[in-house]
């Protein structure tokens, strides 16, 4: 059974900076999902993020752009370039408890066997 995503999901996602006229700007990077106008999977960008915000009882970032909200649950977060990342999420190592990505893909598989 194929899995049903939330519209607008992003999975295997990050937050990166990118150079556009002459500043810098906050954009979320992954795969698209239950998006209009992309295939499933689609790797792809937002535009410019405006918010960020968490939503425990989901278990997710709530990322809102000019026109669309993500939704970027813990689980499916990119952690590796996350960590590399100029951009550090809103209580990030208070969620996931951990510093490092290694740490936190052991969490999780940890929590999941």
């Amino acid at each position: 059974m194929e899995k049903q995503y939330k519209r607008n999901t992003l999975r295997h996602w990050y937050l990166g900076e990118y150079e556009w006229q002459g500043g810098k700007v906050l954009l979320a990077y992954g795969q698209f999902y239950n998006r209009p106008g992309f295939y499933e999977g689609m790797n792809g960008h937002t535009s410019i993020v405006q918010t960020v915000k968490i939503n425990h009882e989901e278990k997710e970032f709530e990322i809102q752009t000019m026109n669309n909200l993500y939704h970027c649950s813990f689980d499916s977060c990119f952690f590796e370039r996350q960590d590399d990342s100029p951009y550090k999420l809103p209580e990030y190592e208070t969620i996931f408890g951990l510093s490092s990505y290694w740490n936190v893909y052991r969490y999780i598989f940890d929590k999941w066997r």
